[in-house]
């Protein structure tokens, strides 16, 4: 299955409620938001759950435009795939104050947060033979504490104190 959401240029889209992306099975599954040009995405709260178990499955949150995440960010990841937010320079998102991104299971595939932005303290957990990418031009306000068994860091600023640890 593919999924794919605002593919044209100068489009936009707003989800008030919870909006939960399941992704399962075997065959590759990718979802793709935000693939045009001049795109934009208003969320409210964010679940994702990768279980698909082909690990070319990728899901990218914003290939272009700009996101806004105005609810919490929980990410799980059992499948094995690549979640990606913000995939092109010309895309980037934010997470308003008072929201956390999180990592609920993800013992396995990759986290990707490039241009990514939030205001208060973040912690994101990785386990297992998982891997967390941490910029280029991601900015954290708070304090952050990323754990993760493989971390590599491009170009992130922290407002706070910052723990990067690898985790087994």
């Amino acid at each position: 299955m593919v999924v794919f959401a605002n593919e044209g240029n100068n489009t936009s889209f707003s989800v008030s409620g919870t909006l939960t992306i399941n992704c399962n099975g075997t065959l590759q599954s990718n979802h793709r938001f935000l693939q045009g040009t001049g795109t934009s995405a208003t969320y409210g709260a964010v679940s994702i759950n990768l279980t698909n178990s082909n690990t070319a499955t990728t899901l990218q949150m914003g290939v272009n435009g700009t996101s806004t995440y105005n609810g919490n960010i929980t990410l799980n990841n059992t499948g094995g795939g690549l979640l990606n937010f913000n995939v092109n320079a010309s895309a980037s998102s934010t997470l308003v104050a008072g929201r956390t991104i999180s990592a609920g299971s993800f013992p396995a595939g990759r986290l990707v947060l490039q241009r990514f932005g939030a205001i208060d303290n973040q912690t994101i957990l990785l386990t297992g033979t998982a891997r967390l990418d941490v910029g280029p031009g991601a900015s954290f306000a708070g304090n952050v504490d990323f754990r993760a068994p493989q971390m590599y860091l491009n170009g992130v600023t922290v407002g706070g104190p910052a723990s990067w640890k690898n985790r087994e």
